[in-house]
C-alpha cells in the first residue's frame, strides 16, 4: 500500500479539541456523504468522496483547524488474501498551493476475513492559507489490493464529514492559537527495528500566542508500516510477526531565549504501546496530550516538543515522511 504521506503535528492552545467542542464554533460543515462502495484493484488512485467537500474563504496567513468525523471503511471479502487497504485523505486546493494541493492522510489494511475489524480513524490538522482567496478542502479515499485479476468491494460508510473552525484568539469555543509542523519529505523513509530501535522527530519551539489560555493540546499523528508478506523494505523476511511499538510525546518548557524553564530536562507527557499486527500492515499512530500550562508546563512561555518512536519487538517498521498527493 504505497502512498505519499506526512506526519501531521499540531499544537493547539485551547481546551481539548473534541469534535463536539470545535463543532460549536464552525467555519463550515458540508452535507453528510452517503454510503459508497468501491471495487478495489491495484494502484487505485485517490478520488473524491461524494459530498465530502468544504469551501473556505481565507486571508493570507489565516488558519483553520480541520478535522473529520464519521470516517469508516469495511469489506465483506471472505478470503484472508490479498489484503485490501484503505486510505482516507484530507486534501486542500487553492491559491498559493501546487496543483496537487496539500493534505494529510490515515491508512490501514482491513484484516479480512474477520470483518469485525473495520477502520474508523480521524484526520486532524491545521491549514494555513498561503494566499488570500477561496480554498476547497475535500475528503478523498482510496481502496486497493495487490492482485490485478480480482476486485474487492470496500464500503465507505455514510456519516463521514469534514469540519473547520477558526484559529483565532476571539474564538468563544475551539482553537484560540496554534502552530503546525510536519516531518520533512524524504525519498528514504526511516526504519526502526533491532538495529535502530528508536527515532525522534523534533518539531522545534512554540511561543504561546495567547498566554491567558490555561490549557494546551499537543497532537502528533504518525503513519507507519510493519512487515507483511512480500515487503522488501530493510529487515523484512517472512513478515508475519507484526511490530510492538511505543509512541511518546516529549516536551521541554523554555524561557523566551530558549534556555530551560521549570526543569533542566525534557519529559514525556503522553505514551502508548501497541502491537501493529501484520493484517493491519499500515497503521496510523494518533497521539494527543492535553496539558495545564501552569502546572504541567511550569507556567513557561515557550515549549519545545518531539515525538519518539521506539521499537519493542517483532518485525521492523517503516516511519513514513511524505505528504499525500495525486
Amino acid at each position: 500500500m504505497a502512498v505519499a504521506i506526512a506526519t501531521a503535528v499540531s499544537l493547539v492552545a485551547t481546551a481539548p479539541p473534541s469534535a463536539a467542542m470545535i463543532g460549536d464554533n464552525p467555519v463550515a460543515s458540508p452535507p453528510t456523504p452517503t454510503s459508497y462502495t468501491h471495487q478495489a484493484s491495484t494502484n487505485t488512485a485517490p478520488f473524491d468522496l461524494p459530498g465530502g467537500a468544504l469551501g473556505l474563504s481565507l486571508a493570507q496567513g489565516e488558519r483553520v483547524w480541520l478535522y473529520t468525523t464519521g470516517l469508516k471503511a469495511s469489506t465483506t471479502y471472505a478470503n484472508e488474501l490479498p489484503d485490501p487497504g484503505v486510505t482516507f485523505i484530507v486534501q486542500c486546493y487553492g491559491p498559493g498551493l501546487a496543483s496537487g494541493g496539500t493534505g494529510w492522510y490515515v491508512g490501514r489494511n482491513l484484516d479480512t476475513p474477520r470483518n469485525t475489524y473495520t477502520f474508523t480513524p480521524q484526520i486532524r490538522s491545521m491549514f494555513v492559507a498561503p494566499s488570500t482567496g477561496a480554498y476547497t478542502c475535500k475528503i478523498r479515499i482510496a481502496a486497493y489490493q495487490p492482485r490485478s485479476d480480482i476486485r474487492i468491494p470496500v464500503t465507505f460508510h455514510a456519516g463521514a464529514s469534514l469540519h473547520a473552525t477558526p484559529v483565532k484568539p476571539t474564538s468563544s469555543l475551539g482553537v484560540t492559537a496554534g502552530h503546525i509542523w510536519s516531518v520533512p519529505s524524504s525519498s528514504t523513509q526511516p526504519v526502526i527495528g533491532p538495529s535502530r530501535p528508536k527515532i525522534r522527530h523534533n518539531y522545534g519551539n512554540y511561543i504561546f500566542e495567547r498566554s491567558s489560555s490555561p490549557k494546551v493540546t499537543i497532537i502528533m499523528d504518525q503513519n507507519v508500516t510493519t512487515c507483511a508478506p512480500g515487503d522488501s523494505f530493510p529487515g523484512c523476511v517472512a513478515g508475519t510477526s507484526g511490530t510492538e511499538v511505543t509512541t511518546t510525546l516529549v516536551v521541554h518548557p523554555q524561557h523566551l531565549d530558549g534556555t530551560p524553564c521549570g526543569t533542566s530536562t525534557a519529559f514525556p507527557v503522553f505514551t502508548h504501546t501497541l502491537r501493529v499486527i501484520t493484517p493491519y500492515h499500515h497503521y496510523p499512530l494518533l497521539n494527543t496530550a492535553v496539558l495545564d500550562k501552569a502546572t504541567d508546563l511550569y507556567g513557561c512561555p515557550r515549549l519545545n516538543m518531539a515525538l519518539d518512536l521506539t521499537w519493542r519487538s517483532g518485525a521492523p517498521m517503516v516511519v513514513h515522511t511524505f505528504r499525500p498527493n495525486d
